[in-house]
């Protein structure tokens, strides 16, 4: 828990400088492939690094490593907008818009389901994708026998690390090579300022957007609950199964699936009745607020809120989706 706090905070700090590089210029996706290299020294320096007498390198590594993923994670995300903008099924929609055959509410509504497809497709495949490579670390486990020892377990751990990294690595150098360098904004300043102007900017206009103000309030707020609450049930999980390599393998093949379910349900649902990004992320906050109740009832019992192996199990199953799907409703909405 220290240490995503500690990551968490460093982000913020981050953010706040490299933050306006998503939307300005045609920095984003060089900053993209620094971090990722980043990333793959980290994953990849796992092998190095399992043995009880490493925990304090470990430690360091886990946090550089989750903040280096998480920006990976958001510029990621951040090209979405633009692949949605030149789309050829949203250009002719701004055309029909300039022409007057349809109204800028629905163009705004064609603007935002394209978005959601985007990125409830892009996270859809990555999860059907994710449990073919975790299907392969499952046959990688057995191999180096993480059963046999707890030195097994661990070196097991760091094997795992590495193998998703060459994976990660193997499926990023396409898309360092074929991405269409899209400019972002110009901000008629320096870039690195322009973060901090948009941010004074928008404390001193928000008031004059009171719904707006509540609701970044709001998501602030269920993103922070809903970090926080994975945070602690993955530290509960992983104390329940006593860091077993393969039980947690099999734990996150079950809630990747329920990932992939969630999100293909979520999109097909919205497309069919033609539901807002937001109605969508409404039912999202009703589930993290379900899963922060169930939490809760464990402070006061030890019979139910995470307490038992068999809870883990049904979290990721029926909560398995949940992350993802807010993550998707997040970047359709940005």
């Amino acid at each position: 828990m220290l240490c995503n706090g500690i990551s968490f905070a460093i982000q913020i700090l981050v953010f706040l400088v490299l933050g306006s590089y998503a939307d300005f210029g045609t920095f984003r996706p060089n900053i993209l492939i620094v971090l990722s290299i980043i990333a793959f020294g980290i994953g990849f320096g796992w092998l190095g690094v399992h043995k009880e007498e490493d925990w304090q390198i470990g430690l360091g590594l886990y946090i550089v490593g989750l903040i280096a993923y998480q920006l990976c994670l958001t510029y990621w995300t951040a090209a979405f907008p633009g692949l949605a903008r030149n789309a050829k099924e949203l250009r002719d929609k701004a055309q029909e818009f300039e022409d007057g055959q349809i109204t800028k509410d629905e163009y705004d509504f064609a603007d935002s389901m394209k978005r959601n497809e985007l990125s409830n497709t892009a996270f859809y495949i990555q999860s059907v994708g994710e449990i073919v490579i975790l299907a392969v670390i499952v046959g990688v486990m057995f191999g180096v026998n993480v059963n046999a020892s707890t030195a097994a377990n661990n070196w097991g751990l760091s094997v795992l690390i590495a193998f998703a990294t060459g994976v990660w690595v193997l499926l990023a150098l396409p898309w360092f090579i074929m991405e269409k360098r899209r400019p972002g904004q110009d901000p008629g300043m320096n870039i690195i300022v322009a973060g901090f102007w948009q941010l004074w900017r928008a404390v001193t206009q928000i008031w004059q957007l009171k719904q707006s103000l509540f609701y970044l309030i709001g998501y602030f707020l269920l993103g922070d609950s809903l970090n926080t609450t994975v945070t602690v049930i993955g530290t509960l999980q992983n104390s329940l199964v006593e860091y077993n390599t393969l039980q947690l393998t099999y734990l996150l093949i079950v809630g990747i699936a329920a990932q992939a379910v969630g999100i293909f349900s979520f999109w097909h649902i919205q497309k069919r009745y033609r539901l807002s990004t937001k109605t969508m992320f409404n039912a999202v906050a009703i589930g993290i607020i379900l899963l922060d109740g169930w939490g809760m009832i464990g402070i006061w019992t030890q019979s139910f809120g995470f307490h038992h192996v068999w809870e883990v199990w049904v979290y990721q199953t029926f909560y398995g989706e949940s992350p993802k799907a807010s993550q998707s409703s997040a970047s359709s909405t940005r």
